[in-house]
């Protein structure tokens, strides 16, 4: 495997376990309908990137949402974009430790509550619940 794709599994794998965490612990503000991923076995890594889930906003609206890791990487690409005093619901000592987290590929930084937010982010734009 080349460094790249070294890279990109790594990087793959620090999504697929934040969007795990967000999805074995929703802080009751999402409930998690359908939820799907591969962690077993040695063909996991090309599956890994199929997890997918089904949350409802059971605070608001109840709508559904189609949650994948694509959803999770959006949250962090919104947070690398976002400057000081974009109002995204997310207080800049957070934005710094999961920017972090993610330079390190590190999901062990995120904690069940963190990766709430970051799923927030994901299909919300902002964090509106914590």
């Amino acid at each position: 495997m080349t460094k790249t794709a070294t890279a990109h599994v790594k990087k793959l794998q620090f999504y697929h376990d934040v969007f795990v965490t967000a999805m074995e612990d929703p802080h009751h503000v999402l409930e998690v309908l359908k939820y799907k991923h591969y962690s077993e076995g040695l063909e996991w890594v090309p599956k890994m990137a199929d997890a997918f889930a089904v949350v409802k906003d059971v605070e608001q609206d109840g709508k559904e949402y189609h949650v994948t890791l694509k959803t999770i990487a959006a949250a962090f690409d919104k947070l690398r974009a976002a400057k000081p005093d974009d109002k995204i619901g997310l207080h800049a000592s957070y934005r710094s430790r999961f920017i972090a987290a993610e330079n390190a590929l590190d999901a062990g930084e995120i904690d069940a509550y963190d990766a709430m937010l970051i799923l927030q982010l994901g299909i919300f734009g902002e964090c509106i619940y914590g």
